[in-house]
This record gives structure tokens, C-alpha cells and sequence, in this order.
């Protein structure tokens, strides 16, 4: 509210408290949180306060606060969302008898699936998907239908407002509108797909397709209004797509559910609140890599490493390939992406990269996607395991490692070629 509040009025004592609140809550977060996340927003506290002092510029604190507000706004949205759309007679809707079903056809739906729902649910597609299948699967196809709903939730990454994934790349790069955002992850999610279905399910006959198409309907259009009410006021007011949902959003659920489940108001605002207060991980991270890497940008990068980063300036698609390859390994190796990303997309727009801002942007959001498909320790990966019974180690180092390879060599080309035309 104090968000909604601040870009309506533009009030600074008003954006002030909010900065306090979000710094108490950064405490005690920083008390309840996982062993971790905990060592890593310590290491980045620290991190922080040494570059302040050296460039004895302590008004970036605020600065970082400023644009972390945010982002702690934004993930109460997201438990709105989820728990708005639990309420639609959609979801009961798509629980269809999947039984008659082949096993291509049933990874092709899981896929297409965990996309749709996953774009606006995140991680809910398993419970409402999982539900849907046989209730005996052969171990094999179980496992084959996590990778599925895995790489699915990873497509939907590329394109959904309503991952933390764009969120934080918009507020990186800030002057992409909404619409080339979707636009641009919606052409890579279409790549990713056709990959996937090259090296996993060909054996899916093409007249299958309508039958698995048809099941996938009901999720289509409540997806496409939702998407497109962001993208829509973000192209009127001038907003980023952060902003755009911050805004828009909580109205859009508020309307719905008083329409359609009046009784059950109260039930999802203290649902929306219960899950809020468990996202302390999610809060302490996106803050305190924010205002990191509004430490990082004021400071710079040491004048060796600058002149090694310039010199990619000679080979962009060099550039794009590294950041991507870098944000991603990073990730696998437990460092969260937003805290790589917080420094490298400064590190290049300070250095005059000639990378397109959209490309900038898909930089980050590619690979996010990409390593949310294959770590250990990423929410996508355990939920999926957990939800369907299977060793993560099997999601981890099967086909979708695999997959992450041919389909990231694939993306950074496509980003390469955009970038060639747009600069």
C-alpha cells in the first residue's frame, strides 16, 4: 500500500518511512531466515558497507532502498495471485480424466501446462496438475512428467510479469516496455518449446496435438487478460512492468474475488498474509542484492577487470554468452542470479557495452530460467521433485541438463542476432 501510495503522490517523507519499514523488515528477516540465505545476505551486508566507505557516497543505501521497495511489494502480489485464481472454477474445470492419454501426449500437456499455470501461480501448477494424472504412474513417466513441468515452469519464466525474474531485470534495465518484455520472452518460451519437443517428444503424432491443445483452453484465457491488463496499463501510464503489477493487479483480484466469492474475502487476505510472513528468504535477498548493486554501481568495477569487460564490447555475442553463462553457472553454484545479475548489468551499461536494452534485459531473465531448471537448491526443482515423489538428482543431471545446454546455446544466438539488429 505504502508503494501504491509513494507512485501516486510522489510524497518524499511518505517514501522515507517506506524506506524504514522495508529495512526493519530486512532485520528481521535476516533472524528467521534460512542458514543459507542468512550467509549470503551477510556476506552481501558486508560487501556493501566496505564499498560505501571507500567511496564515501552513503546516500546509495537509500538509493538501493528506494528500488528494492519495490520488489518487497511485489512478492505479496504474487501470493494474491495465487490464491485468487484457487478460487476460479477454472482450475476445477481443467481437472479432466488424463488416463486415456498417451504418455507423449501427457508430457506434452504437463509442458504446456506448468507454462500456463506457472506464469501466473509459480510454483501452485504442481499441486493442481498433479492432481489431474492417473494416480498410478509408472516411476519412469513420473520422473519424465517433473522434467516436463520443470522445463514448462522454466518457459514461463522467459515471459510471465509475475515472476521475480522480470521483475528484477525491469528494475536493472528500466527503459523496456512491458509489451517487447512478453513479446521477446514469449519468441524464446516458442524456441524453448520447439527444442523440447525435438528432443523429448517427437514421437507425438501431429493429429495428438488438438487433443492436448483442447485441455489447455481453459488456462489460455484467464492467463492471456491478466497478462495483458499489465501489459496494457504499463504502455498508458508509462510504468515499467513491476510497477504495472504492483498497481494493477491486487485491484484486478480484488474485483473478482468480491464478484465471484464475497465469503471467502477474509479467507484469501489472511492467506495473503500467512504467506507473505514465510517469505522472509525471497524479501532478505531481493534487498539486500538490490541495494548491492546500487553499491556496485556507484563504485565501479576495479580498472583491470573494466578493461576486460570493455574489450567484449569488440564481440557482443561474446558479452551476451558470458553474462548469461555467468549468471547461470553462479547460480547452479548457490549464488542467487539477482545478486550476479546486480552486478554485471550495471557493469555493463556503465561500461557502454553496445548491448540493446531488451537484450540486456533477456540476458538476466534467460538465465534465471536456465538455472531454475537445474539446481539443487531452487524452488522450481524441490517442488516438482516432492510433488511427484522423484530424487532430485534425477531432475538435476537428466535430460534437463541436457536440454539447459542446447536450449541456452540456442537462446544466446537468438539474443546475439536481435542485438545485431536492434544496435
Amino acid at each position: 500500500m505504502l508503494v501504491v501510495l509513494d507512485l501516486a503522490l510522489r510524497w518524499l517523507p511518505l517514501r522515507h518511512f517506506a524506506e524504514g519499514a522495508l529495512a526493519l523488515l530486512m532485520g528481521l528477516a535476516l533472524l528467521k531466515a534460512s542458514t543459507h540465505i542468512r550467509v549470503q545476505a551477510t556476506v552481501l551486508f558486508t560487501a556493501t558497507a566496505v564499498l560505501t566507505w571507500r567511496s564515501g557516497d552513503w546516500a546509495v543505501l537509500e538509493r538501493g532502498l528506494r528500488a528494492a521497495l519495490l520488489m518487497g511489494a511485489f512478492l505479496p502480489v504474487v501470493m494474491l495471485v495465487r490464491s485468487t485464481v484457487y478460487l476460479s472454477p477454472t482450475v476445477p474445470a481443467i481437472r479432466e480424466r488424463l488416463g486415456a492419454m498417451s504418455a507423449a501426449e501427457r508430457r506434452s500437456w504437463m509442458t504446456g501446462g506448468a507454462q500456463l499455470l506457472g506464469s501466473i501461480l509459480t510454483l501452485g501448477y504442481v499441486s493442481v496438475q498433479r492432481p489431474m494424472l492417473p494416480a498410478t504412474v509408472p516411476d519412469d513417466e513420473r520422473a519424465s512428467l517433473a522434467e516436463s513441468g520443470v522445463r514448462g515452469l522454466g518457459m514461463a519464466i522467459l515471459w510471465s510479469p509475475f515472476f521475480v525474474a522480470s521483475a528484477m531485470a525491469s528494475q536493472l534495465v528500466p527503459g523496456v516496455a512491458a509489451w517487447r518484455i512478453v513479446l521477446l520472452g514469449m519468441a524464446l518460451s516458442a524456441l524453448a518449446g520447439l527444442i523440447a519437443h525435438l528432443m523429448f517428444n517427437r514421437e507425438l503424432a501431429p493429429r495428438a496435438m488438438p487433443r492436448v491443445l483442447r485441455r489447455l483452453v481453459p488456462i489460455v484465457i484467464p492467463t492471456g487478460l491478466l497478462v495483458g491488463a499489465v501489459v496494457l496499463t504499463s504502455g498508458l501510464a508509462g510504468w515499467n512492468v513491476l510497477q504495472s503489477v504492483i498497481v494493477v493487479v491486487p485491484g484486478v483480484c480484488a474485483v473478482y474475488v468480491l464478484a465471484h466469492a464475497p465469503r471467502q474475502a477474509g479467507a484469501v487476505v489472511r492467506e495473503v498474509a500467512a504467506g507473505a510472513g514465510r517469505m522472509g528468504d525471497e524479501v532478505l535477498v531481493l534487498t539486500t542484492a538490490t541495494v548491492f548493486g546500487a553499491a556496485v554501481a556507484g563504485v565501479g568495477l576495479p580498472e583491470s577487470l573494466a578493461g576486460t569487460v570493455r574489450a567484449l564490447g569488440e564481440w557482443p555475442w561474446l558479452a551476451i554468452g558470458g553474462a548469461v553463462a555467468a549468471i547461470a553457472g553462479l547460480g547452479v553454484a548457490g549464488l542467487h542470479p539477482m545478486v550476479s545479475a546486480a552486478v554485471i548489468v550495471p557493469a555493463y551499461v556503465g561500461l557502454g557495452l553496445p548491448i540493446a536494452d531488451p537484450v540486456l534485459l533477456h540476458i538476466v531473465v534467460l538465465a534465471w530460467a536456465l538455472s531454475s531448471m537445474v539446481s539443487a537448491w531452487t524452488l522450481p526443482v524441490v517442488v516438482s521433485a516432492a510433488g511427484f515423489d522423484v530424487p532430485v538428482r534425477r531432475l538435476l543431471f537428466g535430460p534437463n541438463l541436457r536440454f539447459v545446454a542446447v536450449f541456452g546455446l540456442s537462446a544466446v544466438s537468438a539474443l546475439a542476432l536481435l542485438n545485431r539488429v536492434l544496435t
